[in-house]
């Protein structure tokens, strides 16, 4: 809002970036074993959803569907992840079951999302929870 308008969107800018670090990049090792190119198409592979589809990756890297990594934000637009990014992001790192559902947001009243947040009220893991720092990770 205000002098923001029209110009990029910083969380968004964020949420791109961090896409990279993810594994959305040349130099990480499941990139390069998955997509030996620098740019093609990617397999997803089961048992992750849409086994059998290909997201083609270009341009630094980037995907070319309409999703938070694309190539460059557009003025005055707030994309958050999207299915295909979360598709993407889980077939790099081997998840089987990404989160493929839309992001919750609120509107603020200038056509910007903002994305809403769950916080748990009681833990949500249970039996033998590892400690801090410990076990094989």
């Amino acid at each position: 809002m205000g002098d923001a308008i029209d110009r990029r969107d910083l969380l968004q800018v964020a949420m791109h970036e961090i896409g990279h670090a993810l594994g959305l990049d040349y130099d990480f090792s499941r990139f390069k074993t998955q997509l030996p190119g620098t740019t093609g198409p990617l397999r997803g592979t089961p048992p992750r959803a849409f086994a059998g589809i290909d997201i083609f990756v270009s341009q630094g890297p980037h995907i070319s569907e309409n999703a938070l990594m694309v190539p460059s934000a557009k003025p005055g637009e707030r994309r958050l992840i999207s299915g295909i990014d979360a598709l993407l992001m889980g077939q790099f790192d081997l998840f089987n079951r990404p989160d493929l559902s839309e992001q919750s947001v609120e509107e603020n009243g200038h056509d910007q999302g903002i994305p809403t947040v769950t916080v748990a009220s009681s833990p949500t893991c249970s039996g033998n929870v590892p400690a801090t720092n410990t076990g094989p990770w």
